[in-house]
């Protein structure tokens, strides 16, 4: 058995989509599936390759419906190199992907998966080209793979039948986050005295909720005493949120880390007490399709505060992994962080419960098969 992934979005870039790309046919192939990706050429892709365990198919980049062109020309490419018909073209996204997939549809009959993140199929602002696109492409898809129960719902109204729409999330690899190797430094580095530290990692956008954790603090100082905030990421929101830490005079307790590689996110999970990010629905900023942040913290032994908003409820059991919040109620985050910091044999307990959780139900490993599950009931 054989598939061929397309994913524009892959390593050597970052992010959570490139991560599933890359994680998703890497279990699979160690599942015993002969896989292939198909994605664009850039920098630094070659060195990449070179060590990848599954054969990557690079094509040109430019405009997103040259590179579903090219996508589905990479795809024939990649076909001829494996021992087997393809099972499916599995699109890590509906376009430019989703698209490529419906050319590789037309051109040779080999039936169309996808995975749905949630966010994508939220079109504000009224397109109805993009709209006409997206039902073409989610007409022709035979299996729908959403990250949450909540991604599920999107994509079954966007029109693709329920009974061919699978939950399967995503995963991670908790032996990663397992060790730190250099918290004490991570700390000194960072200046944070003996306080209990907060921690978001994240894009640093407005729907991510730094600013609700910042305006919290100074009550969280009043009532427990120190109290320090660091932030991971980089963003359009960075200044902004520095004019807010200036104006509550929070400059001693608060910490922008910026980007952090990869190799260093573990310790930074492993430096907080407690994992915190509120987010919340904007208009043009649509809400998480999953989360895969507090599966990481979770993997670290630590316990998340979220919202009840997009597919957080897949990633955060509430009261067993981390406490989940109505989105925007700001009292309710003073309150709830408070609680937490103040109880640190809840904390610990919520944390070991999280941990467990992502070794029973959120490994790489029990993903893939989850995803062939998908596939079988789809019919494939």
């Amino acid at each position: 058995m054989s598939l061929v992934f397309l994913g524009a979005d892959f390593p050597p870039s970052r992010g959570g989509i490139q991560t599933v790309a890359f994680e998703l046919p890497l279990a699979l192939s160690q599942a015993g599936v002969e896989v292939a990706v198909v994605t664009v050429s850039r920098e630094g892709a070659e060195a990449f390759d070179a060590q990848c365990p599954y054969p990557v198919v690079r094509v040109p980049a430019g405009s997103k419906r040259q590179v579903a062109a090219n996508l589905a020309a990479g795809a024939a490419q990649a076909t001829a190199q494996l021992h087997s018909p393809p099972r499916a073209i599995v699109a890590t996204k509906w376009f430019p992907e989703g698209l490529a997939a419906r050319k590789v549809w037309a051109s040779a009959r080999i039936p169309v998966a996808l995975i749905a993140h949630g966010r994508e199929f939220r079109l504000h602002g009224g397109n109805p080209a993009k709209w006409l696109l997206q039902r073409y492409v989610l007409a022709g898809v035979r299996a729908g793979f959403a990250v949450s129960q909540w991604t599920a719902g999107q994509l079954v109204a966007a029109g693709v039948p329920a009974e061919r729409v699978s939950v399967v999330h995503n995963g991670i690899r908790p032996e990663v986050y397992a060790e730190p190797k250099a918290v004490a430094e991570l700390r000194a580095g960072l200046g944070l005295d003996d306080a209990p530290v907060l921690l978001t990692v994240g894009r640093l956008v407005e729907r991510k909720g730094h600013a609700a954790v910042i305006r919290a603090l100074p009550q969280v100082v009043a009532q427990l005493g120190p109290v320090s905030y660091v932030i991971a990421g980089s963003g359009p929101e960075e200044s902004r949120l520095r004019a807010e830490v200036e104006a509550l005079h929070l400059q001693e307790r608060v910490r922008f880390a910026g980007a952090v590689a990869d190799e260093q996110l573990p310790d930074f999970y492993h430096l907080c007490d407690l994992f915190v990010m509120p987010t919340r629905e904007l208009r043009d900023d649509p809400v998480e399709g999953f989360g895969i942040v507090y599966l990481e913290a979770n993997a670290a032994g630590k316990p998340v505060l979220a919202t009840r908003c997009g597919g957080v409820a897949d990633a955060v059991e509430d009261q067993v992994s981390g406490v989940l919040l109505e989105p925007g109620d700001e009292g309710a985050l003073v309150e709830a962080i408070i609680s937490l910091l103040g109880d640190p044999a809840r904390l610990q307990q919520m944390g070991q419960a999280g941990l467990r959780r992502v070794r029973e139900r959120f490994t790489w490993d029990r993903i893939a098969q989850e995803f062939l599950e998908g596939l079988d009931r789809a019919g494939l």
